[in-house]
């Protein structure tokens, strides 16, 4: 309904004043009540057939002409040939042919249609940019591991110079030589994942617009000379790069400088599953018989009081430990016995934390306007470095860094790569309306959505697809107990796609479905000012009360 209320009034064509409530076929003129009766005046040869735009328009109310028999519309279809006909096509070519309701033929092509265009968008669209992605840091691993190894080549280089000179010389050009080899393959195949890529969207764009606007004329005739569009696509292979290495040698007769591995580069071939009865696959969790807890079960209480007066964040790493933050600088990585495991000195109270993929830490630092990773080995460096404020963060499973930076006029939500490239920026939807006021947290869901927080008074959840499409705002639910605005905090999805709130406010948490559908509240009259959350791999849920500096870990499915 929010998508509705911010379209513009279609306006008449006639007078231009009032709102237009009926279309004329196959005229296509959009009419008033008043313009509709001097319209039907006007006399056409295909002759006047109004639709209001309240009536659900299925194709009985739909004209179009037949391309052989332009005089005669299309009227049925014939079912053996699997093409729509005029009543001049069934006297010459289909009389002995089984014939049907174009409707018929219509829903049963678009069904279709529409379980192949939500593989390609939630399955084979994220396979491609997925892959990409890991190709891109696959390569970027290769440049750095080549300038690390020819470093240890010079080190030891240094100690036999006179030597071995001439065989240094030779094995860094064979590691140059190779490394320029290397990135042109593998360049090679980035152009060739993005012209699948290309190719893919512009199926993509196909379908959406013969399923979703197209005349269904358009559609069967597009089914009828493409009709295995989907099983002729063949995915690129997944590359897989084995970055080279450098093995020492004793050097005791000061002939042998070592040992140059070469880089293995290999490629895996990616199958297409079938679309079965349940369409959309991308998102199916890998146990379809979990179900919702009556009574989530308390499995963990964990106090921190001694270490943190507020709690504000919490990220899973597993489902043993999570790095939680509150009030002042600092994050402090726990157990769920509440050992302190490791504490992160930082400058700013963290405005937003997550885990990237390969386990490094990076927090959000809000007016210092930057991201922060914190490495293995405890390196701190900067990752990102933006104009406006960044706060909130969440890392994809596709490995990419979303946080949303600005506020009023400039609120949006931002995608990194995980190097800290800006590869898309979220601000409004379709019609140029400004989507978010002023967002504080945000979360992807398993089919890709991107859920935030937005504490716009009212305050309210705002997600959009993964290209950044408006999909629905949730305000809130009135119920058990509640007696305050809706205040959302932090979001955390679970592996069935349910989208879980904290409102801190009214002491509750929301659970709703992926399509913005209430489900309950959970945990009524068991916390008390929920903040933090997050969902381990487990579907355990970690939540943290702010005030009384306590994280309490549930299960609620089963």
């Amino acid at each position: 309904m929010a998508l509705a209320q911010a379209q513009d009034v279609i306006r008449c064509q006639y007078c231009e004043d009032e709102p237009a409530l009926f279309q004329c076929f196959p005229c296509g003129d959009e009419l008033c009540s008043k313009c509709k009766v001097f319209h039907l005046k006007s006399k056409v040869p295909s002759g006047h057939k109004i639709i209001s735009f309240s009536e659900n328009l299925d194709p009985s109310n739909m004209i179009k002409m037949c391309e052989k028999h332009p005089t005669k519309p299309y009227e049925v279809c014939c079912e053996d040939c699997q093409v729509p006909v005029c009543v001049i096509c069934i006297e010459e070519t289909h009389g002995k042919h089984t014939i049907g309701k174009m409707k018929n033929l219509y829903e049963e092509q678009k069904t279709s249609m529409v379980k192949e265009l939500h593989q390609m968008k939630n399955q084979f669209k994220l396979q491609v940019t997925q892959t990409l992605a890991e190709t891109k840091s696959g390569k970027s691993k290769l440049k750095k591991t080549h300038e690390t190894m020819r470093s240890r080549m010079s080190e030891e280089a240094k100690q036999l110079i006179d030597q071995i000179t001439a065989m240094l010389n030779k094995t860094l050009q064979e590691s140059k030589d190779d490394e320029e080899k290397e990135e042109a393959e593998i360049s090679q195949y980035e152009t060739k994942l993005e012209e699948f890529q290309q190719q893919l969207e512009k199926i993509i764009e196909k379908y959406e617009n013969l399923t979703q606007n197209g005349h269904p004329v358009d559609l069967i005739l597009y089914r009828k000379e493409s009709p295995h569009t989907v099983k002729n696509l063949t995915l690129p292979d997944r590359i897989e790069i084995t970055p080279p290495s450098f093995k020492s040698g004793k050097l005791q007769d000061m002939t042998q400088f070592g040992d140059l591995l070469k880089t293995k580069i290999t490629y895996q071939k990616v199958g297409i599953p079938a679309i079965t009865d349940d369409g959309d696959q991308s998102w199916k969790p890998d146990e379809s018989n979990k179900k919702l807890l009556v009574k989530p079960e308390l499995l963990h209480k964990v106090d921190i009081k001694n270490k943190r007066s507020e709690l504000y964040l919490i990220e899973c790493v597993d489902e043993t430990k999570a790095y939680v933050s509150g009030s002042g600088p600092g994050i402090l990585l726990i157990d769920t016995l509440g050992k302190e495991l490791e504490n992160v000195i930082t400058e700013v109270e963290p405005q937003g934390l997550a885990v990237m993929i390969d386990g490094s830490l990076i927090f959000s630092t809000g007016n210092k306007r930057t991201i922060v990773k914190v490495s293995h080995d405890k390196q701190i460096s900067t990752l990102v470095k933006d104009k406006y404020d960044l706060r909130g963060l969440c890392c994809t499973k596709s490995g990419d860094i979303l946080a949303y930076t600005g506020s009023d006029d400039t609120a949006r939500v931002v995608r990194y790569r995980s190097s800290g490239e800006k590869i898309q920026e979220i601000m409004c939807d379709h019609n140029g309306k400004k989507l978010y006021s002023n967002p504080w947290f945000v979360c992807e869901n398993i089919n890709g959505d991107v859920c935030v927080a937005d504490w716009s008074g009212p305050d309210k959840l705002v997600v959009v697809n993964m290209d950044g499409e408006f999909r629905f705002n949730y305000h809130g639910k009135t119920g058990h107990q509640r007696t305050k605005f809706f205040s959302p905090r932090e979001i955390a999805t679970d592996s069935l796609g349910h989208i879980v709130i904290s409102d801190i406010m009214n002491n509750v948490l929301h659970l709703i479905s992926k399509d913005g559908e209430f489900i309950s509240f959970l945990l009524t009259q068991k916390v008390r000012h929920p903040h933090g959350l997050s969902i381990d791999k487990s579907d355990n849920l970690w939540l943290g009360e702010c005030e009384n500096s306590c994280v309490k870990i549930y299960k609620f499915l089963g």
